[in-house]
Protein backbone atom coordinates (compact mmCIF):
# COMPACT_ATOMS: atom_id res chain seq x y z
CA UNK A 1 0.00 0.00 0.00
CA UNK A 2 2.86 2.48 0.40
CA UNK A 3 3.29 2.09 -3.08
CA UNK A 4 0.42 2.97 -4.34
CA UNK A 5 1.01 6.64 -4.18
CA UNK A 6 3.93 7.14 -6.38
CA UNK A 7 2.83 4.65 -8.66
CA UNK A 8 -0.02 6.93 -9.19
CA UNK A 9 2.17 9.81 -9.33
CA UNK A 10 4.27 8.46 -11.64
CA UNK A 11 1.05 7.10 -14.07
CA UNK A 12 -0.39 10.73 -14.00
CA UNK A 13 3.09 12.69 -14.74
CA UNK A 14 3.32 10.52 -17.84
CA UNK A 15 -0.36 11.15 -18.88
CA UNK A 16 0.04 14.97 -18.78
CA UNK A 17 3.67 14.24 -20.33
CA UNK A 18 2.12 12.45 -23.20
CA UNK A 19 -1.32 15.03 -23.58
CA UNK A 20 1.59 17.68 -23.70
CA UNK A 21 3.45 15.93 -26.41
CA UNK A 22 0.48 15.22 -28.61
CA UNK A 23 -0.51 19.07 -29.15
CA UNK A 24 -1.03 20.47 -32.03
CA UNK A 25 1.36 22.20 -34.41
CA UNK A 26 0.91 24.75 -36.13
CA UNK A 27 -1.16 24.11 -39.42
CA UNK A 28 -2.83 21.37 -38.65
CA UNK A 29 -5.71 20.53 -40.68
CA UNK A 30 -7.17 18.03 -38.60
CA UNK A 31 -7.37 18.30 -34.75
CA UNK A 32 -9.29 15.69 -31.93
CA UNK A 33 -11.08 17.16 -29.71
CA UNK A 34 -12.28 16.70 -25.98
CA UNK A 35 -15.23 18.13 -24.79
CA UNK A 36 -16.52 18.05 -21.35
CA UNK A 37 -17.94 14.84 -20.57
CA UNK A 38 -21.27 16.39 -19.16
CA UNK A 39 -22.69 18.34 -22.19
CA UNK A 40 -25.02 16.69 -24.37
CA UNK A 41 -24.70 15.22 -27.28
CA UNK A 42 -26.05 18.65 -28.96
CA UNK A 43 -23.89 20.75 -26.93
CA UNK A 44 -20.80 19.16 -28.33
CA UNK A 45 -21.66 18.70 -32.18
CA UNK A 46 -22.52 22.28 -31.72
CA UNK A 47 -19.47 23.47 -30.41
CA UNK A 48 -17.40 21.64 -32.56
CA UNK A 49 -19.37 22.63 -35.92
CA UNK A 50 -18.41 26.25 -34.31
CA UNK A 51 -14.84 25.73 -34.68
CA UNK A 52 -14.94 23.67 -38.33
CA UNK A 53 -16.32 20.82 -39.88
CA UNK A 54 -16.73 17.23 -37.80
CA UNK A 55 -14.52 14.99 -39.85
CA UNK A 56 -15.05 11.89 -37.08
CA UNK A 57 -16.25 10.72 -34.09
CA UNK A 58 -14.13 9.65 -31.51
CA UNK A 59 -14.73 6.21 -29.18
CA UNK A 60 -15.55 7.84 -26.75
CA UNK A 61 -18.99 10.20 -27.40
CA UNK A 62 -17.14 13.63 -26.40
CA UNK A 63 -14.59 13.20 -28.57
CA UNK A 64 -14.58 14.28 -31.94
CA UNK A 65 -12.42 14.98 -34.71
CA UNK A 66 -12.49 18.13 -35.92
CA UNK A 67 -11.13 19.13 -40.01
CA UNK A 68 -10.67 22.80 -41.26
CA UNK A 69 -8.60 25.89 -42.35
CA UNK A 70 -5.37 25.94 -40.03
CA UNK A 71 -5.06 29.15 -39.71
CA UNK A 72 -6.28 29.35 -36.08
CA UNK A 73 -7.95 26.14 -35.84
CA UNK A 74 -6.42 25.03 -32.83
CA UNK A 75 -7.53 27.73 -31.06
CA UNK A 76 -11.38 27.90 -32.50
CA UNK A 77 -11.34 24.26 -30.86
CA UNK A 78 -10.10 25.44 -27.56
CA UNK A 79 -12.71 28.64 -27.64
CA UNK A 80 -15.54 26.07 -28.43
CA UNK A 81 -14.97 24.50 -25.06
CA UNK A 82 -12.50 21.56 -25.57
CA UNK A 83 -10.45 20.73 -22.86
CA UNK A 84 -8.07 19.16 -24.72
CA UNK A 85 -6.77 19.68 -28.07
CA UNK A 86 -4.82 16.92 -29.75
CA UNK A 87 -3.43 16.69 -33.38
CA UNK A 88 -0.65 14.60 -35.17
CA UNK A 89 -0.85 10.60 -34.56
CA UNK A 90 -3.40 11.46 -31.54
CA UNK A 91 -6.08 12.23 -34.08
CA UNK A 92 -5.73 8.83 -35.60
CA UNK A 93 -5.97 7.09 -32.41
CA UNK A 94 -9.15 9.29 -30.96
CA UNK A 95 -11.28 8.44 -34.19
CA UNK A 96 -13.06 5.09 -34.47
CA UNK A 97 -11.89 3.09 -37.86
CA UNK A 98 -13.92 3.68 -40.81
CA UNK A 99 -14.97 0.72 -42.65
CA UNK A 100 -12.10 1.51 -45.23
CA UNK A 101 -9.51 1.30 -42.53
CA UNK A 102 -11.10 -1.59 -40.37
Amino acid sequence: MRFLGPILLLVLSTMVILALGAGPLPGERLLAAVYPPWWSDAQIAGAAASAGEIAAAGGVRNILVIHGDPTGLATRVRRSGALLVLGGEAVRLCADPTPEEA
